[in-house]
């Protein structure tokens, strides 16, 4: 089983926004990544960060992953709890939904941002480095 946990950050709602990715297999990290996405809102960043995430655990093969959010309508979106009244996000949603297709198993869930810290701290790592360069 991967886990992966992701997350986004947007500075303003909408702002600047980034993305982060971190994926673990058998305990051990096996990807990183972030990736500053322009303009946009936090939800779309949350988004953005699960479609990358299931994109890279399909790209290696994955059938069975465990995802981590700290965005607690995205997981409930998913999950088919929650509705979804932004136009935007129900095509995410669809998108999400037709990637996870890919696994055998698979499950998201809701953590605290403290048990999200690693793909927190990425995310905002990759926006600071972003926003520095653009006053530079």
């Amino acid at each position: 089983m991967v886990r992966v946990f992701i997350d986004g950050a947007s500075r303003g709602n909408p702002g600047f926004a980034s993305i982060a990715v971190v994926i673990f297999k058998n305990g051990k990290e096996v990807k990183r990544l972030g990736h500053y996405i322009g303009k946009a809102t936090n939800n779309f960043a949350e988004y953005m960060a699960l479609i990358f995430g299931l994109i890279e655990v399909i790209k290696r093969g994955e059938k069975n992953v465990e995802v981590f959010s700290d965005s607690e309508l995205i997981v409930n979106q998913i999950r088919g709890k929650y509705k979804i009244k932004n136009e935007i996000l129900k095509g995410l949603n669809v998108l999400c939904k037709y990637l996870i297709e890919n696994f055998e198993q698979f499950s998201i869930t809701f953590v605290s941002r403290r048990e999200n810290r690693l793909a927190d701290k990425v995310a905002n790592e990759v926006l600071n480095r972003s926003l520095k360069r653009r006053t530079v």
